[in-house]
Protein backbone atom coordinates (compact mmCIF):
# COMPACT_ATOMS: atom_id res chain seq x y z
CA UNK A 1 0.00 0.00 0.00
CA UNK A 2 1.63 3.47 -1.10
CA UNK A 3 0.31 6.76 0.34
CA UNK A 4 1.08 9.54 -1.70
CA UNK A 5 -0.29 13.39 -1.88
CA UNK A 6 -4.09 13.78 -3.36
CA UNK A 7 -3.75 14.75 -7.35
CA UNK A 8 -6.94 15.70 -8.50
CA UNK A 9 -7.20 13.47 -11.88
CA UNK A 10 -7.29 10.98 -9.10
CA UNK A 11 -10.76 11.15 -8.73
CA UNK A 12 -11.56 10.33 -12.42
CA UNK A 13 -8.79 7.61 -12.45
CA UNK A 14 -10.57 6.23 -8.90
CA UNK A 15 -13.22 3.38 -9.43
CA UNK A 16 -15.59 3.91 -7.51
CA UNK A 17 -17.72 2.37 -5.26
CA UNK A 18 -21.15 2.56 -6.82
CA UNK A 19 -23.37 4.49 -3.91
CA UNK A 20 -20.65 7.20 -4.11
CA UNK A 21 -20.29 7.87 -7.66
CA UNK A 22 -23.60 10.24 -7.68
CA UNK A 23 -21.72 12.65 -4.92
CA UNK A 24 -18.56 13.01 -7.02
CA UNK A 25 -17.42 16.22 -6.50
CA UNK A 26 -14.56 17.72 -9.52
CA UNK A 27 -10.82 16.60 -8.07
CA UNK A 28 -10.11 20.55 -7.69
CA UNK A 29 -13.10 20.94 -5.43
CA UNK A 30 -11.23 18.11 -3.02
CA UNK A 31 -7.75 19.84 -3.56
CA UNK A 32 -8.51 22.82 -2.63
CA UNK A 33 -10.57 22.47 0.45
CA UNK A 34 -7.89 20.90 2.87
CA UNK A 35 -4.94 17.92 3.35
CA UNK A 36 -6.10 14.96 0.52
CA UNK A 37 -3.76 11.80 0.24
CA UNK A 38 -4.47 8.89 -2.26
CA UNK A 39 -4.32 5.74 -1.36
CA UNK A 40 -2.70 2.88 -4.17
CA UNK A 41 -1.93 -0.45 -4.30
CA UNK A 42 1.43 -1.74 -5.49
CA UNK A 43 0.64 -2.13 -9.00
CA UNK A 44 -0.75 1.53 -8.65
CA UNK A 45 -4.34 0.97 -8.43
CA UNK A 46 -6.05 3.82 -6.53
CA UNK A 47 -7.82 2.05 -3.43
CA UNK A 48 -8.90 5.10 -1.85
CA UNK A 49 -8.71 8.86 -2.42
CA UNK A 50 -9.26 10.71 1.31
CA UNK A 51 -9.16 13.98 2.99
CA UNK A 52 -9.59 16.53 5.69
CA UNK A 53 -11.83 19.81 4.77
CA UNK A 54 -11.48 22.65 6.33
CA UNK A 55 -14.80 23.33 8.38
CA UNK A 56 -13.52 25.52 10.89
CA UNK A 57 -10.35 26.11 13.75
CA UNK A 58 -9.73 22.81 14.95
CA UNK A 59 -12.78 21.74 13.18
CA UNK A 60 -12.56 19.27 9.94
CA UNK A 61 -15.09 16.76 7.48
CA UNK A 62 -13.10 13.78 6.65
CA UNK A 63 -14.31 12.75 3.36
CA UNK A 64 -13.11 9.01 1.45
CA UNK A 65 -14.01 7.74 -1.71
CA UNK A 66 -13.41 4.49 -1.77
CA UNK A 67 -12.85 1.92 -4.71
CA UNK A 68 -14.37 -1.10 -5.57
CA UNK A 69 -12.76 -4.55 -4.44
CA UNK A 70 -10.88 -2.45 -1.69
CA UNK A 71 -11.55 -5.16 0.54
CA UNK A 72 -7.53 -6.64 1.39
CA UNK A 73 -6.52 -3.30 1.71
CA UNK A 74 -8.78 -1.99 4.53
CA UNK A 75 -7.30 -2.87 7.68
CA UNK A 76 -3.91 -1.43 6.57
CA UNK A 77 -5.95 1.68 5.22
CA UNK A 78 -8.13 1.96 8.62
CA UNK A 79 -4.56 1.76 10.57
CA UNK A 80 -3.16 4.50 8.40
CA UNK A 81 -6.31 7.03 8.44
CA UNK A 82 -6.29 6.19 12.83
CA UNK A 83 -2.69 7.48 12.41
CA UNK A 84 -3.51 10.63 10.73
CA UNK A 85 -6.90 11.45 12.96
CA UNK A 86 -4.49 10.79 15.78
CA UNK A 87 -1.81 12.79 14.76
CA UNK A 88 -3.52 16.29 14.17
CA UNK A 89 -4.28 19.58 15.86
CA UNK A 90 -7.47 19.30 15.15
CA UNK A 91 -10.48 19.08 18.52
CA UNK A 92 -13.55 18.02 16.11
CA UNK A 93 -13.20 15.40 12.81
CA UNK A 94 -16.83 14.79 11.62
CA UNK A 95 -17.69 12.80 8.81
CA UNK A 96 -21.01 11.93 7.43
CA UNK A 97 -22.39 8.38 5.64
CA UNK A 98 -26.06 7.13 4.23
CA UNK A 99 -28.20 5.35 6.32
CA UNK A 100 -28.49 2.45 3.75
CA UNK A 101 -24.47 2.36 3.10
CA UNK A 102 -23.69 -0.05 6.47
CA UNK A 103 -19.94 -0.34 5.11
CA UNK A 104 -19.12 2.79 5.66
CA UNK A 105 -21.05 2.92 9.00
CA UNK A 106 -18.88 0.17 9.91
CA UNK A 107 -16.00 1.74 8.61
CA UNK A 108 -16.36 5.77 10.88
CA UNK A 109 -16.61 3.17 14.37
CA UNK A 110 -13.59 1.03 13.21
CA UNK A 111 -11.89 4.66 12.54
CA UNK A 112 -13.43 5.94 16.58
CA UNK A 113 -15.97 7.98 15.53
CA UNK A 114 -19.44 8.08 17.67
CA UNK A 115 -22.67 8.56 15.95
CA UNK A 116 -24.18 11.77 16.79
CA UNK A 117 -27.61 11.94 14.95
CA UNK A 118 -28.90 12.64 11.61
CA UNK A 119 -29.39 15.24 8.83
CA UNK A 120 -32.50 14.89 7.46
CA UNK A 121 -32.70 15.10 3.42
CA UNK A 122 -29.44 16.81 3.16
CA UNK A 123 -28.76 14.75 -0.38
CA UNK A 124 -29.91 16.42 -3.56
CA UNK A 125 -32.00 13.03 -4.02
CA UNK A 126 -33.85 14.22 -0.63
CA UNK A 127 -31.64 11.22 1.32
CA UNK A 128 -30.25 11.61 4.53
CA UNK A 129 -26.87 11.37 5.97
CA UNK A 130 -26.03 10.15 9.47
CA UNK A 131 -23.26 12.52 11.31
CA UNK A 132 -20.39 11.16 12.87
CA UNK A 133 -17.83 12.63 14.97
CA UNK A 134 -14.57 12.08 16.76
CA UNK A 135 -13.76 14.35 19.56
CA UNK A 136 -10.11 14.30 20.83
CA UNK A 137 -10.25 13.48 24.45
CA UNK A 138 -13.04 11.48 24.50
Amino acid sequence: MIVRDFDPSDVEAIEVQPIQRTELMPGSFYAANGPAWTVTDASGRILACLGLMVAGPGYRLAWALMATGKRNALVPLTRAVRRVLDGGDWRRVEMQTRPEFAEAADWAVMLGFQLEGVKRCALADGGDLLVWARIRGD
